[in-house]
């Protein structure tokens, strides 16, 4: 019987394994895209005071942040009771030792018209100041929107990038998607407004605000 010699064809055999190559490299990029597509998707962003405690998170040695506003007067040497404008308790009071609430209540303000939280402009009467107990039992004041972002921590839910236009004295937003340079948030104006219809910022993860 002869001997039947079977020749293979290395040429066809590359060719099919560079095919396949390819078409998995295609599956693995549509599906990034399309992974990604769904998360770049603009999204609603509710009002600040419409979101759960729980939005927002402090470091872990952190257990209470609260940001008063204080009505100066007597160019500002004295001032009102103050406004609680924002408060995250991750430990209730009740759970603190009720000395360390009560210093915690009084803490004197820092009434520097340098403070920059929430600041509508610099001649403005009215100062705001955070206010942290740390796990340790000490109370820390601050007035520079660097200092609460510090406390913070990364920006990393809607609800933060929402807080830091806040504190930055922007109008609120509308809109936002997440991207990876952050949270990209419209903001929608009256028709009115000087400046236009909207603005768009990025919310950075560090707290910065970066106008598009």
């Amino acid at each position: 019987m002869p001997l039947k010699i079977r020749v293979i064809n290395f040429n066809i055999v590359n060719n099919r394994r560079n095919s396949i190559q390819i078409f998995k490299i295609v599956l693995l990029i549509l599906l990034i895209t399309g992974l990604y597509g769904k998360d770049t998707k603009w999204k609603s962003l509710k009002r600040i005071y419409q979101y759960p405690t729980n939005a927002f998170h402090l470091k872990d040695d952190i257990a209470v942040m609260e940001i008063r506003r204080y009505s100066t007067y007597d160019n500002y040497k004295k001032y009102n009771k103050p406004t609680i404008e924002m408060k995250f308790y991750k430990t209730p009071f009740k759970l603190l030792d009720s000395k360390l609430v009560k210093r915690f209540q009084n803490s004197v303000p820092n009434l520097s018209k340098s403070g920059n939280i929430h600041r509508t402009s610099k001649s403005s009467a009215e100062i705001s100041n955070a206010f942290i107990i740390h796990n340790s039992g000490n109370i820390l004041g601050m007035n520079e929107i660097v200092d609460v972002i510090d406390f913070m921590g990364e920006i990393d839910t809607p609800a933060e990038a929402q807080l830091i236009l806040w504190l930055y004295s922007k109008r609120e937003g509308a809109k936002y998607r997440k991207t990876s340079k952050g949270y990209e948030i419209i903001i929608k104006y009256y028709k009115s407004y000087p400046s236009g219809a909207k603005s768009t910022y990025v919310v950075t993860p560090h707290g910065r605000i970066e106008e598009k």
